[in-house]
């Protein structure tokens, strides 16, 4: 994963926490991990689907051609 992804992960995390702080709303610590965790699981999955994807399009250009 690119260190890219991560900075925009917790950027976005830490904006969150912003906008709860602004609207008064309770702040506890493990919604951040939580927002970390579910934005680091979201972009492995997008990952694994790129892969799969990419994959699926090399295995049949292979088919083609044999």
């Amino acid at each position: 994963m690119q260190l890219s992804t991560w900075i925009s992960i917790i950027v976005s995390a830490v904006l969150a926490f912003s906008i709860s702080y602004v609207l008064e709303q309770p702040l506890h610590w493990y919604l951040f991990v939580i927002l970390l965790f579910a934005g680091g699981l979201l972009n492995s999955i997008i990952l694994i689907l790129k892969t799969d994807s990419k994959q699926k399009s090399t295995d049949t250009h292979f088919k083609g051609k044999a």
